[in-house]
């Protein structure tokens, strides 16, 4: 039994000898050292308020779309607010906005309109009557009863120079017509000319010239010569509404014929005025 007992511990002491000798192994082995990091403490710098490199002086320039604001509160755009026009700036835009203008102004009236006399002259024997007082007061007229708007729309041919302003809640035009020229059948509106003289009113016109004030029969005869010059129109638009509340109109409109055997000739400055 003993010698038994005895086999069995010298068969065991290998073993046991070889895990020791691996515990110390493992025991003994060399380990890596541990990174450790060390946080730098942050630097604190104290500015004067006044200092330009104080961070709260600077101003921060935003990448991000902004709307900009106008007066009233409200984010302003490129496009005008309804019911508010833009001011044209040339021809074209002034004559387009005029016209537009007109069919949105239907209580506008002519509230005067008047006429004188700057040239009468007939053939020989009577010669030049300009300044005759009954011939100067069959031409003239001064009606300042309110009247139907006459006005007609303009185009680009009509007109020879068109500028703009703005006063107020205005816009204010002043519009210069090309001159032009028109025979028997005229009628209002001719180049934008408007409350001419048409054929008829100058047949009557020169034959109560001739007979009033000269004792003469005679009548214009057919195929008269018209002349208008000097065509102006101011007129003022209400930049909200886009109507017209006023224009003044003036020009010159000439005339040449024939009465009987000899000539006659007529010039007549024309003004008119209108008004909401």
């Amino acid at each position: 039994m003993r010698n038994y007992l005895s086999k069995i511990l010298a068969l065991s002491l290998p073993v046991i000898l070889a895990f020791s000798i691996q515990e110390c192994s493992y025991r003994n082995a060399p380990t890596e050292p541990e990174t450790t990091t060390q946080t730098q403490p942050s630097e604190i710098i104290i500015y004067d308020p006044s200092d330009p490199r104080n961070p709260s002086n600077q101003t921060q320039t935003s990448t991000e779309p902004t709307d900009t604001i106008d007066p009233s509160g409200n984010p302003a755009t490129s496009s005008p607010a309804p019911g508010d026009n833009t001011l044209p700036t040339d021809k074209a835009g002034i004559i387009s906005m005029f016209n537009s203008a007109l069919d949105k102004s239907s209580s506008l009236k002519r509230v005067s309109y008047t006429r004188k006399l700057t040239k009468c002259k007939i053939g020989f024997p009577i010669g030049d009557k300009t300044n005759d007082a009954k011939v100067q007061a069959l031409s003239a007229m001064n009606d300042t009863a309110p009247a139907a708007n006459n006005l007609v729309k303009l185009n680009d041919g009509m007109v020879s120079s068109a500028t703009p302003k703005q006063e107020g809640s205005n816009f204010v035009f002043e519009i210069t017509l090309n001159n032009a020229t028109a025979g028997q059948d005229v009628k209002n509106g001719e180049g934008g000319f408007v409350g001419l003289i048409d054929y008829a009113e100058t047949k009557t016109l020169v034959t109560n010239i001739a007979k009033e004030a000269l004792g003469l029969d005679v009548s214009l005869k057919e195929n008269p010569k018209y002349e208008f010059s000097a065509g102006k129109y101011t007129v003022t638009i209400n930049s909200q509404t886009g109507a017209i509340t006023k224009v003044k109109h003036s020009f010159t409109e000439g005339g040449s014929g024939k009465v009987s055997v000899t000539s006659v000739e007529l010039s007549i400055d024309i003004t008119a005025e209108y008004s909401a």
